[in-house]
């Protein structure tokens, strides 16, 4: 189901590519509006806008009321494809924008464009692949002193597997060993338990919270395709409700009861209270991907990798995070989860 949600992502990616080309550009403002039309330069700082949506009238912005990555993927789609000084000055606005791959990118195009600037190229390039690495690291730092060394592996694996030559790659090796460490520590920690009479009651506690989780989740399923689209509300309300579930059935005595029809029952919700908890997680996280609420969506990227850091789609959403931070993407905090 969480794979369903990741793909959608693409699709709408692809959707949005096809609506560009059919509509004009898709333009984020900073104050956090959003205007579809066909974009135009206007000597000095002036960007005109010939808009469709959310009205049809001609619009006269200044670049700083864009927000970066908007302006520079205007820049791009109306920059000569040849122009090395052109696609030269969009890289330097990258790098002032912190849209650190879209520079290297430019970079890369201005190389490959100019033969004579390749040195410096190749050094700028290096500069920011470093800066990326150095904010991988530093994340993973955070999260293992945030208690959840799994999504630190996470992310170290993908700064060693993205920036092996990196000098944050070469200090990622001692961080790792800490990690790899600290999470096996964590895994061999004990939960308490309740008593055996109270357990009968926890866990109709936790069939109850589970219930109310399906239900936001259903909610928000019928959602997805309407004209409320994707409201992160019932997701959130569903991530509630199972970690309720989770933090009770934590609770239960794992050891044999002695009754073998409870004994199952404690089995089927722990792991499927387990398992709906990191499937919400990473629906709200998509969710708030797609709204590029990047902070967000990390933080329920990186709670389901601390609860299932097998988890695929997890690491799926955890790359195209780490993609939409180095593009830029840094305005919206969304859940404060």
């Amino acid at each position: 189901m969480v794979f369903k949600r990741s793909t959608s992502f693409a699709t709408l990616v692809a959707l949005a590519l096809a609506a560009g080309l059919a509509r004009g550009d898709t333009v984020e403002l900073r104050s956090g509006g959003t205007i579809v039309g066909t974009a135009r330069l206007s000597g000095g700082d002036g960007v005109v806008i010939d808009s469709v949506f959310p009205e049809t009238r001609t619009l006269t912005l200044k670049r700083d009321d864009i927000a970066p990555a908007s302006m520079h993927a205007i820049l791009d789609r109306l920059a000569d494809p040849a122009d090395a000084a052109k696609r030269r000055e969009m890289g330097e606005f990258a790098v002032a924008n912190g849209l650190l791959a879209s520079a290297i990118v430019d970079f890369t195009m201005v190389k490959k464009l100019d033969a004579a600037s390749a040195k410096d190229m190749d050094a700028r390039i290096a500069v920011l692949s470093e800066q990326i690495a150095g904010e991988i690291l530093a994340d993973a730092q955070d999260l293992l002193d945030a208690d959840n060394p799994n999504a630190a592996l996470m992310y170290l694996h993908t700064l060693r597997e993205t920036y092996p030559r990196s000098d944050a790659a070469k200090k990622a090796v001692p961080l790792a060993a800490a990690a790899q460490k600290a999470a096996g520590a964590s895994a061999e920690v004990a939960e308490r338990t309740v008593s055996a009479a109270e357990a009968p009651r926890v866990a109709e506690a936790a069939e109850t919270h589970l219930a109310k989780g399906d239900a936001e989740r259903e909610k928000g399923n019928r959602h997805v395709g309407s004209s409320v689209g994707n409201d992160q509300r019932p997701a959130e309300r569903a991530v509630a409700h199972y970690e309720s579930a989770w933090k009770a059935v934590k609770t239960l005595p794992v050891a044999a009861s002695g009754d073998a029809a409870f004994d199952a029952r404690v089995a089927r919700l722990r792991a499927s209270a387990k398992s709906k908890l990191v499937d919400a997680y990473l629906t709200a996280g998509t969710i708030l991907l797609e709204r590029r609420a990047i902070a967000g969506a990390e933080k329920y990227c990186n709670s389901a990798c601390a609860l299932d850091p097998e988890n695929k789609s997890s690491h799926q959403l955890h790359g195209l995070i780490l993609q939409a931070k180095t593009l830029g993407y840094r305005v919206q905090t969304g859940s404060s989860h």
